[in-house]
């Protein structure tokens, strides 16, 4: 088992191992291809952990056979502030000894338009007298040389902008020695995980050194997060990021929402809870628990990856004094520190009463009527087991009353109530937990020993 999730991509069949059924819609990015050979940019706007990524990388390898591709992870190469360069570093990936005279002159064309000439030629102006010694007379030749400064300035652009031109000319000449009838595509992803200065960075470059005949941008982005790299980068949120964006994107497409069941049973195979999960309640209770949980809360898949390797590394540390009986109560403890932290916080600190806690639970843990009486007997346990911790070494109260009143917890339906107290009883009637009161300690020392990203 392996404690971060990698999910390997078959060359030969890039989707076999994809457990969301996600190969269904590549066709249509393909066909995009097929339909605009000359080139546009397409954005894969989804929230972040929602398996862009992968989804990407399949996609690539099955299209690799037809297509000339890159593949470049802006994220991972945001330490470079020349974006140009990179870009054109990926592109030469591509040729071969018959495109590498014509790369070179892109390169070529290239590197004029990559330095920044003007505070060059501050500096140098500046440099030059104070080099001299003559302090006093710094702002009288700066302002005499600020002339000779604008003309280099109005020459430069004079320069750049020829220099774009050919630089475009010489790229389109290369795209087409190297694309053997087909467009390339150019995958850029985790745009909106960059620095946000080096991710508008990339924007402008694509649009406007790179937009030549028959090159596909595919940008793997969530746009909220792009928008707010704009923002930041511009000072302003009265900037419409939209707007922006439009100037770039030409077409956008979302991966539709996953099956979570799906992808709960794989997560629980991939790390091997069928090893764990072995006493009466079983794999399809503890199954229906996962993905309620992760349905009610719209969690993402990064989000449940992370859950169940947490949970697997907590599992395999209880033993069998534990695990037998407090799995789902780990899980929910795990789940809830992942995406309740401050609940999880306030639980181990005691600050919930009894009361209190099973108000709490209420809003965070589904009740579908498919799965109620599963999710009923563990909150139950997480209660029984909280009493005790809160007493702790004291005896606790007993949850069900004393007799006459009932259970000594309010609960508004007369049905649900039924269904606690039938709960509560089965577990005071285990002989084996109903004086373990250091469980729930145990469980968080547990949990606590590790966290992992």
């Amino acid at each position: 088992m392996k404690l971060k999730h990698e999910l390997e991509i078959n060359k030969e069949n890039p989707f076999k191992n994809c457990k969301l059924d996600r190969k269904k819609y590549a066709p249509a990015l393909t066909n995009m291809l097929e339909t605009f050979p000359n080139g546009f940019v397409m954005a894969i706007d989804n929230e972040w952990g929602t398996g862009k990524t992968t989804f990407v990388q399949m996609w690539k390898a099955s299209i690799e056979k037809d297509y000339k591709t890159i593949y470049f992870n802006a994220w991972e190469n945001d330490f470079d502030n020349d974006v140009l360069a990179a870009l054109m570093g990926e592109l030469g990936t591509l040729r071969s000894s018959g495109t590498e005279t014509t790369f070179k002159e892109v390169v070529k064309k290239g590197a004029i338009l990559s330095k920044n000439i003007l505070p060059i030629l501050i500096e140098a102006a500046a440099n030059k007298y104070i080099g001299e010694g003559v302090v006093s007379k710094v702002a009288a030749e700066l302002a005499k040389s600020s002339g000779e400064i604008m003309l280099e300035q109005v020459t430069e652009y004079t320069n750049k902008k020829k220099g774009l031109v050919e630089f475009r000319d010489s790229l389109a000449k290369y795209i087409e020695e190297t694309k053997e009838g087909k467009p390339i595509v150019f995958i850029i992803d985790e745009l909106d995980r960059c620095r946000p200065d080096y991710a508008v960075e990339v924007l402008e470059k694509v649009k406007h050194f790179f937009s030549v005949k028959g090159i596909v941008f595919v940008l793997s982005i969530n746009k909220n997060e792009l928008k707010n790299a704009i923002h930041g980068v511009y000072n302003s949120a009265n900037i419409n990021a939209d707007d922006y964006l439009r100037r770039f994107i030409d077409i956008e497409y979302s991966i539709p929402e996953p099956d979570k069941e799906k992808f709960c049973n794989y997560l629980y195979s991939y790390y091997e809870f069928e090893d764990l999960v072995e006493y009466n309640r079983g794999h399809k209770e503890f199954l229906n628990l996962a993905y309620s949980l992760f349905s009610v809360n719209s969690t993402t898949l990064r989000q449940q990856e992370k859950i169940f390797a947490y949970a697997r590394i907590v599992f395999n540390s209880f033993g069998n004094s534990l695990y037998q009986y407090c799995n789902e109560v780990g899980f929910i403890l795990v789940y809830s520190k992942c995406i309740f932290p401050s609940f999880y916080t306030k639980l181990k600190q005691k600050h919930y009463s009894i009361q209190e806690l099973y108000d709490e639970l209420q809003k965070i843990l589904p009740l579908p009527m498919s799965n109620q009486q599963r999710i009923i007997s563990t909150e139950s346990l997480l209660l029984f087991l909280y009493n005790g911790y809160y007493f702790y070494p004291n005896v606790p109260p007993n949850l069900l009353g004393d007799g006459e009143t009932g259970l000594s917890i309010n609960i508004d339906t007369k049905d649900l109530k039924e269904k606690f107290t039938n709960s509560l009883t089965w577990i005071h009637s285990d002989h084996s937990i109903n004086d373990r009161y250091d469980l729930l300690k145990e469980l968080f020392n547990y949990i606590d020993l590790i966290n992992i990203s």
